[in-house]
């Protein structure tokens, strides 16, 4: 995908209501290009072209949290179906300054709640999730 292409889909979600002008005028062409020349990134688009990609999918989850039920509602940025399993990723926007293991370990409660929300709605597994650093461009598995 090129800076051509990217900017012409974000324009027609413009057109169409989707984004606003000021959304659209936010946007790092540049920072979408780096995405998907990433291997999560190609395949993402991958499973887009086969409608096996899902984004910004509200949940709701009830667990156990500390010996308390509680419910834990939140959204997740991307996730999409490969043969039997999910690949769930989460955007960050952090300005990519901290290190992969300060960030797992920021992330990881966060991205287990993920897990368990879409294996028990799927019904399928979760075998990889990945954290994607927006400004650094940077995939960090989990």
């Amino acid at each position: 995908m090129d800076e051509d292409y990217i900017r012409q889909v974000g324009e027609s979600l413009r057109d169409k209501g989707a984004i606003s002008p000021e959304i659209f005028e936010a946007l790092d062409l540049n920072m979408i290009k780096t995405f998907f020349a990433t291997d999560i990134g190609r395949r993402a688009s991958d499973a887009a072209g086969r409608n096996r990609l899902w984004k910004e999918k509200p949940f709701t989850l009830r667990t156990e949290v500390e010996d308390q039920s509680v419910l834990v509602q939140g959204v997740i940025d991307c996730y999409f179906r490969e043969g039997d399993h999910i690949v769930l990723v989460d955007y960050k926007s952090n300005r990519g300054s901290e290190e992969e293991s300060k960030m797992k370990e920021m992330y990881q409660e966060q991205i287990r709640l993920y897990r368990i929300a879409l294996e028990q709605a799927a019904g399928l597994p979760v075998t990889e999730a990945y954290l994607y650093m927006l400004r650094a461009g940077k995939t960090i598995e989990l």
